[in-house]
């Protein structure tokens, strides 16, 4: 058997101060090595806020072996790509990654 599987998740992903799931802060920290904690204004009343895409890619294979009439092994392989973009929304600060892995897997 051969096969294909892809997906594209879009996700939003924020972190704010929230009672109640209302904004109760308007400000964010940040805890820098030195052990010092810096305040600084949210945006929004956002403290981050990120948009992700992430595309992902996957052909795989698989057989069955017939070793006698009561024993079989099945083997699999898949390879796997994604992609991924991030954007803030808070910074403007954008970013970009691949990343694949193979499998091959008998069972």
């Amino acid at each position: 058997m051969v096969g294909f599987q892809g997906r594209y998740d879009t996700n939003f992903v924020d972190r704010r101060h929230t009672v109640s799931a209302k904004t109760i802060l308007n400000y964010c920290t940040f805890e820098p090595p030195d052990g010092s904690v810096l305040n600084y204004p949210t945006v929004d009343g956002y403290c981050n806020a990120d948009r992700v895409h992430l595309p992902d890619l996957a052909p795989y294979i698989q057989d069955t072996l017939r070793w006698t009439s009561w024993l079989r092994t099945l083997a699999r392989f898949r390879k796997e790509f994604c992609y991924a973009t991030d954007t803030s929304r808070t910074t403007g600060a954008s970013g970009k990654g691949t990343n694949g892995y193979s499998s091959l897997r008998a069972a």
